[in-house]
Protein backbone atom coordinates (compact mmCIF):
# COMPACT_ATOMS: atom_id res chain seq x y z
CA UNK A 1 0.00 0.00 0.00
CA UNK A 2 2.56 2.55 0.83
CA UNK A 3 3.93 2.05 -3.05
CA UNK A 4 0.03 3.13 -4.33
CA UNK A 5 0.10 5.84 -1.73
CA UNK A 6 3.35 7.36 -3.19
CA UNK A 7 1.99 6.92 -7.01
CA UNK A 8 -1.05 8.96 -5.85
CA UNK A 9 1.00 11.58 -3.96
CA UNK A 10 2.88 11.55 -6.66
CA UNK A 11 0.61 12.17 -9.08
CA UNK A 12 -1.09 14.92 -7.14
CA UNK A 13 1.93 16.48 -6.85
CA UNK A 14 2.35 16.39 -10.10
CA UNK A 15 -0.93 17.59 -10.88
CA UNK A 16 -0.33 20.87 -8.61
CA UNK A 17 2.89 21.68 -10.18
CA UNK A 18 1.30 21.37 -13.60
CA UNK A 19 -1.69 23.43 -12.58
CA UNK A 20 1.08 26.02 -10.42
CA UNK A 21 3.10 26.38 -13.52
CA UNK A 22 0.05 26.91 -15.97
CA UNK A 23 -0.91 30.23 -13.91
CA UNK A 24 2.98 31.06 -14.28
CA UNK A 25 2.19 30.42 -18.42
CA UNK A 26 2.03 33.36 -20.47
CA UNK A 27 -1.48 33.98 -21.40
CA UNK A 28 -3.07 34.50 -24.61
CA UNK A 29 -4.00 37.88 -25.45
CA UNK A 30 -7.68 38.24 -25.80
CA UNK A 31 -8.86 38.89 -29.01
CA UNK A 32 -8.57 42.08 -30.14
CA UNK A 33 -11.70 43.83 -32.09
CA UNK A 34 -11.01 44.11 -35.85
CA UNK A 35 -8.80 47.84 -36.17
CA UNK A 36 -11.24 50.29 -38.65
CA UNK A 37 -9.43 50.55 -42.04
CA UNK A 38 -9.27 53.12 -44.33
CA UNK A 39 -13.01 52.90 -46.53
CA UNK A 40 -12.15 51.60 -49.91
CA UNK A 41 -10.43 54.33 -52.30
CA UNK A 42 -12.85 55.58 -54.61
CA UNK A 43 -11.00 55.94 -58.06
CA UNK A 44 -10.67 59.60 -59.01
CA UNK A 45 -12.11 59.88 -62.50
CA UNK A 46 -9.31 60.35 -65.15
CA UNK A 47 -9.40 64.40 -66.16
CA UNK A 48 -11.69 64.97 -68.82
CA UNK A 49 -8.95 66.33 -72.09
CA UNK A 50 -10.43 69.29 -74.02
CA UNK A 51 -10.15 68.08 -77.44
CA UNK A 52 -7.38 69.00 -79.85
CA UNK A 53 -8.39 72.33 -81.18
CA UNK A 54 -9.74 73.40 -78.22
CA UNK A 55 -6.67 72.82 -75.77
CA UNK A 56 -4.84 74.54 -78.52
CA UNK A 57 -7.03 77.65 -78.48
CA UNK A 58 -7.12 77.66 -74.14
CA UNK A 59 -3.61 76.65 -73.78
CA UNK A 60 -2.11 79.57 -76.67
CA UNK A 61 -4.01 82.01 -75.27
CA UNK A 62 -3.11 81.40 -71.66
CA UNK A 63 0.56 81.33 -72.28
CA UNK A 64 -0.29 84.32 -74.37
CA UNK A 65 -2.32 86.17 -71.34
CA UNK A 66 0.70 85.48 -69.48
CA UNK A 67 3.37 86.73 -71.66
CA UNK A 68 0.87 90.13 -72.07
CA UNK A 69 0.41 90.10 -68.35
CA UNK A 70 4.01 89.85 -67.53
CA UNK A 71 5.41 92.40 -70.00
CA UNK A 72 3.11 94.75 -67.87
CA UNK A 73 4.94 93.61 -64.82
CA UNK A 74 8.32 93.94 -66.01
CA UNK A 75 7.04 97.72 -66.53
CA UNK A 76 4.69 98.15 -63.51
CA UNK A 77 5.54 95.59 -60.95
CA UNK A 78 6.24 98.04 -57.52
CA UNK A 79 9.20 95.33 -56.64
CA UNK A 80 11.76 94.38 -58.26
CA UNK A 81 11.32 90.24 -57.51
CA UNK A 82 8.06 91.09 -58.89
CA UNK A 83 9.82 92.74 -62.14
CA UNK A 84 12.43 89.76 -62.44
CA UNK A 85 9.59 87.14 -61.92
CA UNK A 86 7.91 88.83 -64.62
CA UNK A 87 10.65 88.40 -66.86
CA UNK A 88 11.12 84.63 -66.17
CA UNK A 89 7.74 84.06 -66.58
CA UNK A 90 7.71 85.66 -70.15
CA UNK A 91 10.54 83.58 -71.13
CA UNK A 92 8.53 80.47 -69.80
CA UNK A 93 5.82 81.10 -71.37
CA UNK A 94 7.05 82.03 -74.87
CA UNK A 95 8.52 78.67 -74.76
CA UNK A 96 5.47 76.88 -74.37
CA UNK A 97 3.78 79.13 -76.59
CA UNK A 98 6.81 77.91 -79.64
CA UNK A 99 6.25 74.44 -78.60
CA UNK A 100 2.17 75.01 -79.14
CA UNK A 101 3.25 76.54 -82.68
CA UNK A 102 5.56 73.81 -83.53
CA UNK A 103 3.65 70.85 -83.24
CA UNK A 104 0.26 73.09 -84.47
CA UNK A 105 2.43 73.01 -87.91
CA UNK A 106 2.36 69.02 -87.74
CA UNK A 107 -1.11 68.88 -87.36
CA UNK A 108 -2.36 71.87 -89.43
CA UNK A 109 -3.20 73.79 -86.16
CA UNK A 110 -1.45 76.44 -85.58
CA UNK A 111 -1.70 78.99 -82.27
CA UNK A 112 -4.29 82.36 -82.65
CA UNK A 113 -2.27 85.75 -82.13
CA UNK A 114 -5.35 86.75 -80.19
CA UNK A 115 -5.92 86.10 -76.94
CA UNK A 116 -9.69 84.64 -75.78
CA UNK A 117 -11.91 86.83 -74.82
CA UNK A 118 -11.86 85.54 -71.05
CA UNK A 119 -7.99 86.48 -71.39
CA UNK A 120 -8.71 89.83 -73.30
CA UNK A 121 -11.10 91.15 -70.77
CA UNK A 122 -8.19 90.23 -67.69
CA UNK A 123 -5.53 92.08 -69.70
CA UNK A 124 -7.90 95.09 -70.09
CA UNK A 125 -8.94 94.64 -66.46
CA UNK A 126 -5.33 94.42 -65.68
CA UNK A 127 -3.83 97.59 -67.81
CA UNK A 128 -6.14 99.97 -65.88
CA UNK A 129 -5.83 97.90 -61.93
CA UNK A 130 -4.83 100.53 -59.54
CA UNK A 131 -3.45 98.08 -57.61
CA UNK A 132 -1.59 96.37 -59.99
CA UNK A 133 0.93 93.67 -58.06
CA UNK A 134 -1.98 92.29 -56.52
CA UNK A 135 -4.42 92.04 -59.80
CA UNK A 136 -1.37 91.14 -62.05
CA UNK A 137 -0.92 87.72 -59.30
CA UNK A 138 -4.37 86.88 -58.87
CA UNK A 139 -4.90 86.74 -62.14
CA UNK A 140 -1.95 85.33 -63.26
CA UNK A 141 -2.72 82.44 -60.62
CA UNK A 142 -5.91 81.83 -61.89
CA UNK A 143 -4.45 81.56 -65.12
CA UNK A 144 -1.53 79.15 -64.44
CA UNK A 145 -3.81 77.16 -62.55
CA UNK A 146 -5.85 76.41 -65.41
CA UNK A 147 -3.54 75.83 -67.31
CA UNK A 148 -1.17 73.46 -66.00
CA UNK A 149 -4.63 71.18 -65.29
CA UNK A 150 -5.19 71.61 -69.45
CA UNK A 151 -1.70 70.47 -69.94
CA UNK A 152 -1.93 67.48 -67.40
CA UNK A 153 -5.18 66.66 -69.06
CA UNK A 154 -4.05 66.43 -72.09
CA UNK A 155 -1.19 64.91 -71.73
CA UNK A 156 -3.01 61.84 -69.92
CA UNK A 157 -5.90 61.51 -72.20
CA UNK A 158 -5.57 63.62 -74.87
CA UNK A 159 -6.23 62.52 -78.44
CA UNK A 160 -3.32 64.17 -80.36
CA UNK A 161 -0.25 62.50 -79.98
CA UNK A 162 1.70 65.18 -81.37
CA UNK A 163 0.12 67.78 -78.80
CA UNK A 164 0.79 65.18 -75.56
CA UNK A 165 4.74 66.16 -75.46
CA UNK A 166 4.00 69.57 -75.36
CA UNK A 167 1.61 68.82 -72.36
CA UNK A 168 4.28 66.97 -70.76
CA UNK A 169 6.39 70.22 -71.26
CA UNK A 170 4.25 72.91 -70.48
CA UNK A 171 2.39 71.58 -67.48
CA UNK A 172 5.57 71.49 -65.14
CA UNK A 173 6.40 74.51 -66.49
CA UNK A 174 3.23 76.35 -65.25
CA UNK A 175 3.34 74.69 -61.95
CA UNK A 176 6.82 76.39 -61.46
CA UNK A 177 5.73 79.26 -62.44
CA UNK A 178 2.50 78.87 -60.06
CA UNK A 179 4.87 77.98 -57.19
CA UNK A 180 7.02 80.55 -57.64
CA UNK A 181 4.35 83.49 -57.57
CA UNK A 182 2.90 81.94 -54.98
CA UNK A 183 5.94 82.92 -52.79
CA UNK A 184 6.11 86.47 -54.03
Amino acid sequence: MAASQAIRIGGAFAALASLMLAGCAPKAPAPQPPVPTAPPAVPTPAPVALDPESYMAFTASSALFAVRASNFAEGRGSTNKIQKFATKVVMDQMGIGAQLSFAGRRIDLLPSAQPLPEHQAMLELLASSTNFDATYKAQLAKVLRKAAAAHRAFEANGSSPTLRPVARFAAPVCEKNLAALLKL
